[in-house]
C-alpha cells in the first residue's frame, strides 16, 4: 500500500474506531435523582451491571492528488460495558468487549465489500470479506476487550489492553499480517497511557455538579499518533436542556519535530479543517445515557514520502456521522 494512502487511512480509521470510546458514556450511570435545574451530572457505578451499546457510523472519504479515490463506509459496532468491580470510594473497573462488527464499503478503486460478523461462516470457516484488506482492520475487533478504571468524578486512572487491540488493527491498515506490518502497527498504536486521556474525555462530559442551563465546561485532550506526532482536541460541553448536553470541538495536528526535521519536505500534515459537534441525551429515570450523535469533519493536506523516496502530496476530506444508542442494560 502506498505510504501516503496508508497514513491517510490510518488517521481516518483511528478516528472511526475511537468513536466508540468518544461516544461510550454508558459504562456507568449518571446520578440524576432530581429533575430540572437541580439535576447533578455526576457518575454512579453499579457493580456487575452490563450495558450493551450500538454505534452506527457513516464516513465518506475523498482523496485528491497522490492515489486519488472516493469511498463511502457504513460501519456498525455493538459492544458491551461490564462493571466488574467498584471500590469503596466508587472507582469502577469496566471491561469493554466488541461483540459484533458490520462494515459496508464502496471504494472507487477497490470495489465494494460487505462484512457482518454475525453472518454464518462458510465452508472455509470464514465470513464473506472477513480477510479482505479493506475489512480486516475491523473484523479483528470481534471478541476483543480491554479494561479501564474510572472514578465517580469521571477521571480514567488506568487502561489495559487497548493499545494491543489498536496495534492489531493498525498492522492490518499499514502492511498486513507480516512482521513489518505488526511492528509498524505496534509503533503507531502507542501505549495504553496514550489512550487514557481520550477515554477520559468521554466521561468528562459530566462536570460532577448541577450546571445551569446554558453553562459550559471545557476539556483538552492530547492523542499521540505513534511516531508521526500528536493530535490535540479541545471540546466545549454545554447543558442546553434538562438532560441534554451539546458538544463542540476542534482538532490540531502537531508533527513530531524530530521526524519532521529528518524528513524535511517529505513529511508534512496540515489540518485545514478539523471539527466535531454532537449532542447527548440522558434518561433521568433510568440514570443512563440513552443516545448520542456526533459529526466530525477533516480536511487534511499531506506530504509524505513515497516508496521511491519522492514527495507524495494529497488532499483528503473526511466526513463522519455517528449515532450511539443503548440497546440493553
Amino acid at each position: 500500500m502506498h505510504f501516503a494512502r496508508g497514513f491517510a487511512m490510518h488517521a481516518a480509521l483511528l478516528r472511526g474506531l475511537l468513536l466508540a470510546a468518544i461516544l461510550a458514556w454508558g459504562g456507568a450511570s449518571p446520578a440524576m435523582g432530581q429533575r430540572g435545574k437541580d439535576i447533578v451530572l455526576a457518575w454512579r457505578f453499579d457493580q456487575k451491571r452490563e450495558m450493551t451499546y450500538k454505534v452506527r457510523e457513516r464516513m465518506t472519504q475523498t482523496n485528491e492528488g497522490a492515489n486519488p479515490f472516493e469511498a463511502r463506509w457504513d460501519r456498525e459496532f455493538v459492544y458491551t460495558d461490564a462493571v466488574e468491580e467498584v471500590s469503596p470510594r466508587g472507582d469502577a473497573t469496566i471491561r469493554r468487549t466488541f461483540d459484533e462488527v458490520r462494515v459496508k464499503v464502496d471504494h472507487s478503486e477497490q470495489g465494494k465489500r460487505d462484512y457482518d460478523s454475525a453472518r454464518k461462516p462458510g465452508r472455509d470457516g470464514t465470513r464473506k470479506d472477513e480477510d479482505d484488506p479493506l475489512i480486516r482492520p475491523f473484523s479483528v475487533l470481534v471478541g476483543k476487550s480491554f479494561t479501564f478504571i474510572v472514578t465517580p468524578e469521571g477521571r480514567v486512572t488506568k487502561v489495559e489492553g487497548y493499545a494491543d487491540i489498536m496495534g492489531q488493527v493498525l498492522s492490518q491498515t499499514l502492511l498486513g499480517d507480516g512482521g513489518l506490518g505488526a511492528a509498524l502497527g505496534s509503533l503507531a498504536a502507542g501505549s495504553d497511557e496514550d489512550y487514557r486521556r481520550q477515554i477520559e474525555q468521554s466521561f468528562a462530559i459530566l462536570p460532577g455538579r448541577a450546571p445551569k442551563r446554558g453553562e459550559s465546561w471545557m476539556i483538552d485532550v492530547e492523542q499521540p499518533i505513534g511516531p508521526f506526532g500528536t493530535v490535540r482536541q479541545n471540546a466545549t460541553h454545554t447543558r442546553t436542556g434538562a438532560t441534554r448536553i451539546q458538544t463542540r470541538g476542534s482538532f490540531v495536528f502537531e508533527a513530531n519535530p524530530e521526524l519532521a526535521a529528518s524528513l524535511g519536505q517529505l513529511f508534512k500534515i496540515t489540518f485545514k479543517e478539523a471539527s466535531v459537534k454532537g449532542t447527548s441525551e440522558f434518561d433521568p429515570d433510568l440514570g443512563l445515557l440513552r443516545a448520542s450523535t456526533m459529526e466530525t469533519r477533516f480536511e487534511i493536506d499531506a506530504t509524505l514520502m513515497s516508496p521511491d523516496g519522492t514527495p507524495a502530496r494529497s488532499k483528503q476530506v473526511i466526513e463522519q456521522k455517528a449515532t450511539m444508542e443503548l440497546v440493553s442494560g
